[in-house]
């Protein structure tokens, strides 16, 4: 950075009608490195005049978008013909309100509620065939996003995905309520039409074992108990230990296309019988039925 950049800078901000475009580049890039080394010390020169600095709202919400928008034409265009169908992950990372990184706090607030704290990061990769590159799409932080809201940010993908002369194949995430929301607002699972272009709307099988290993599994009796045909069954950890064994010992790959179509279409009754399928369901003793 050029050392009569910043002054440069400042004369040019005295001159200018106040919009976010006063602030040159450099005067914005001094600013969120001084925010992200010393809060106390940005807020203590801006408000001294010494240097004009921008607002630190207007900084926080320009470091808590990230996108790949900028690159995506230049990485594109190199890109083989065979190369330029993609998959499109997202998937939601749950946040504190204040990260710790490095030197600095990071404070995120939301694109969905831009007054107040972001508690999650939807994260969006764009993952392209036969060898080609994987790239985050963009990271939006949110607060408890909707399945509205997700369906309106998937289809501004897939808007980008065409003005760039990429054919997106399908999407991926774990079978979360939300997802599952989301996906019943474009047709439900499986193969749809998403403004003229079929797709598939799939889950992935290994966040489907994390969910039943993490949120279907209860901590309290390390199983759940579901009633099938008046009967109540109890299905445990081990009974998903023991199923994945009996796959790996029939050579199951959990990332063939095989298991992806098994589980492409799963619903609560579905699951019921997969549960009694598989799992050695064990009778519970109960009097609410």
């Amino acid at each position: 950075m050029s050392t009569i950049s910043v002054p440069r800078g400042t004369t040019r901000h005295l001159l200018t009608p106040y919009t976010i475009f006063r602030y040159t580049k450099h005067l914005l890039i001094l600013a969120g490195e001084l925010l992200s080394i010393s809060p106390a010390a940005h807020r203590m020169l801006r408000n001294s005049r010494t240097i004009i600095l921008p607002w630190e709202r207007l900084l926080r919400d320009l470091m808590t978008r990230s996108f790949q928008n900028n690159e995506l034409p230049r990485i594109f265009e190199v890109l083989k013909p065979e190369q330029r169908f993609v998959n499109i992950l997202f998937d939601e990372v749950k946040l504190i309100t204040t990260s710790r990184f490095s030197a600095s706090h990071i404070i995120g607030h939301a694109n969905n509620a831009p007054s107040e704290q972001a508690t999650s990061a939807l994260c969006t990769e764009v993952v392209c065939h036969q060898g080609g590159p994987r790239l985050v799409f963009g990271i939006h932080p949110v607060k408890n996003i909707n399945s509205a809201d997700l369906q309106i940010i998937l289809l501004e993908i897939m808007e980008v995905m065409k003005k760039l002369g990429v054919r997106p194949i399908s999407f991926i995430c774990d079978n979360c309520p939300l997802n599952q929301g989301v996906y019943k607002l474009l047709g439900g699972s499986g193969r749809v039409a998403l403004d003229g272009i079929e797709v598939f709307l799939l889950y992935d099988f290994v966040h489907i074992m994390k969910n039943l290993r993490n949120n279907w599994i209860t901590d309290k009796l390390q199983g759940l108990s579901f009633v099938k045909d008046g009967i109540e069954y109890l299905a445990c950890l081990k009974d998903i230990q023991h199923f994945m064994k009996r796959a790996k010992r029939a050579h199951y790959n959990p990332q063939s296309l095989h298991i992806r179509q098994y589980f492409l279409n799963v619903s609560k009754d579905r699951a019921y019988h997969w549960s009694v399928k598989f799992f050695t369901g064990r009778l519970l003793q109960h009097s609410k039925l």
